[in-house]
């Protein structure tokens, strides 16, 4: 699995690009023989509207979920992972403090 990029990891890089990138898939996803799963994320509309207002989504619709992982620091002898990518959830941030993050949604 690619995954498991934590609040603390997006808060100590700074962004969650960042943080993906320096989170490299962890063992066994690196191995050749096996497929990795990263996720991406749809969720990107707040639901409930008293929170619209307060919160922000952290990535669009479309984008890499910012609890996933990546290869991307990797040499480029080593195989590209993840191969398949699953809906994984986004990150709500305070729009008064843009470094606050709080809620996985």
């Amino acid at each position: 699995m690619a995954g498991n990029t934590t609040i603390e990891m997006i808060r100590e890089s700074g962004n969650y690009q960042d943080a993906i990138i320096n989170h490299s898939v962890e063992d066994p996803g690196q191995s050749w023989n096996c497929i990795t799963v990263g996720a991406y994320t749809e969720k990107e509309v707040i639901s409930d509207p008293a929170m619209a207002d307060t919160y922000k989504s952290l990535v669009h619709a479309g984008s890499i979920s910012p609890f996933s992982s990546s290869s991307i620091s990797w040499d480029k002898k080593w195989p590209i992972k993840p191969e398949v990518m699953l809906e994984g959830g986004n990150l709500l941030r305070e729009v008064a403090n843009p470094d606050h993050y709080g809620l996985k949604q």
